[in-house]
C-alpha cells in the first residue's frame, strides 16, 4: 500500500458511443467499477471517484 496515497478514478463519460456505463459493465460476476475499487483498495489508503452521475455509485463506493 501507498502510505497517504490517494487514489483517484475518473468516470465523467456520457457513453455516447457504447451506449451504457462502460464502469457498469459486468466482466464476468463483477462490475469493471467494482474490480477497480477492489485493486485500488489494496493499494491506496483513500479513493475519491470523480463522476458526473454520483447516484450511479453511491452503493459502491459506500462499500
Amino acid at each position: 500500500m501507498y502510505k497517504d496515497v490517494t487514489g483517484i478514478i475518473l468516470s465523467g463519460g456520457t457513453s455516447s458511443r457504447m451506449g451504457a456505463n462502460k464502469f457498469l459493465l459486468k466482466v464476468g460476476e463483477i462490475t469493471i467499477i467494482e474490480r477497480m475499487r477492489d485493486l485500488m483498495q489494496s493499494m491506496f489508503s483513500e479513493i475519491i471517484l470523480i463522476t458526473n452521475e454520483p447516484t450511479d455509485y453511491k452503493l459502491l463506493m459506500e462499500n
